[in-house]
């Protein structure tokens, strides 16, 4: 059966996923040293196994997609296959209309990237912590809830004065949630394959 592999992330080339050390911080990494990854998981047999068992997959596949140039690049750079890998941009919805923006009588901080130091959620929670002016106020989107989970709890942002934890949007209500906020928070440390959200928020 010939088969497809789209790059989303760092997932075929890096065991964390995301290229981010057991530190928790961005290993800086372009064209990526063996040592250095292995020394990272800690775990010389784990690696060599692993980027063994992935590479015959990449190899045996039609076609090798990333959501960006960058991401394509990353990967021919670190020569993951002999065939080349294609950028095939991820495509994103434009507003069904002219969003009129919703008033407010205060900042609107949002925040869409899941409860993980990788998305910088602990910087925003520790400046909003420190902000004690009622004109300001944070909102995040727990991509759970609509799962019947929590990603995060209310106990994590009781002492931020102005703050709410909403139900991810769909693209039903996206221009909706978009209407609502007026400044997007994204710090994320590692280097993004496409980062949707951004595009959604400036279109």
């Amino acid at each position: 059966v010939d088969y497809i592999i789209t790059l989303h992330d760092a997932w075929w080339i890096c065991p964390r996923q995301f290229m981010i050390t057991s530190k928790g911080k961005y290993c800086n990494q372009y064209i990526l040293d063996e040592n250095k990854c292995k020394k990272c998981i800690g775990d010389n047999f784990e690696y060599t196994k692993r980027q063994y068992e992935l590479s015959k997959r990449l190899k045996k596949a039609k076609l090798l997609l990333a959501p960006s140039q960058f991401f394509a690049d990353l990967h021919n750079v670190n020569e993951v296959s002999d065939k080349k890998v294609i950028c095939n941009k991820n495509g994103i919805n434009l507003p069904l209309k002219m969003v009129s923006k919703s008033i407010s009588n205060k900042i609107r901080f949002g925040y869409v990237g899941g409860n993980t130091p990788i998305k910088g959620i602990h910087l925003i929670l520790e400046a909003f912590k420190n902000i004690k002016d009622n004109d300001v106020e944070l909102i995040i989107v727990d991509n759970l809830i609509n799962l019947g989970s929590h990603s995060f709890s209310e106990c994590m942002v009781s002492d931020i004065t102005n703050c709410k934890i909403v139900p991810a949007y769909n693209q039903d209500s996206i221009d909706e949630f978009f209407s609502e906020i007026d400044v997007l928070l994204f710090p994320t440390q590692w280097k993004e394959s496409f980062g949707l959200t951004v595009r959604e928020a400036i279109s």
